[in-house]
């Protein structure tokens, strides 16, 4: 007895899944008794995916691909709770040296480099590029002192690797 708005997924047999807006509102007689129903559909498959991509822009560190600053602080609010958890905090020493000694391409560079490295440390935790040469990593659990000197020295030989490897031997900025 009301007019229903919503969303409908249905199978389009040239172009597969598609995504409907429906309208559906009753055809009431005067004692408002209903006789029936009228609706109506249009196709917002491609509002729905401009939608998606809007808020995985929104989202995302356009260059890393990484989950962005905004992003963090929304899923540690929804997600954490009471939780324990450990947060593993990342800062590129020197990087402002970086960019003004060999450039932003460098930089960007570098940047790629440590978001890979971050990634293949915490495969299976959120990994974040709050900014600039700042990145985060999202454990639910709370990590063994141990596992995280592990961790750390592994991300600090790896970065450095990764360093070596964009500078040559041309290594004049001190990295640590």
């Amino acid at each position: 007895e009301k007019t229903l708005v919503f969303h409908e997924e249905v199978f389009h047999s040239k172009r597969g899944m598609i995504q409907l807006g429906v309208y559906k509102t009753p055809i009431l007689d005067e004692c408002n008794n209903p006789l029936g129903t009228v609706g109506f559909a249009q196709d917002i498959t491609k509002l729905m995916d401009q939608q998606e991509t809007i808020l995985r822009m929104a989202q995302t560190d356009t260059l890393t691909n990484l989950t962005n600053r905004r992003y963090f602080y929304d899923y540690v609010n929804e997600t954490r709770g009471d939780n324990l958890l450990t947060l593993c905090y990342i800062d590129l020493d020197h990087f402002k040296a970086v960019n003004d000694n060999f450039g932003h391409p460098f930089g960007d560079a570098a940047i790629l480099g440590a978001a890979e490295v971050l990634k293949t440390t915490f495969p299976d935790e959120l990994v974040t590029r709050l900014g600039g040469d700042e990145f985060i990593a999202f454990c639910y659990d709370v990590l063994d002192e141990k596992i995280i000197a592990e961790k750390s020295q592994a991300i600090n030989d790896q970065i450095f690797k990764v360093a070596k490897k964009l500078m040559g031997s041309d290594m004049n900025i001190p990295l640590g």
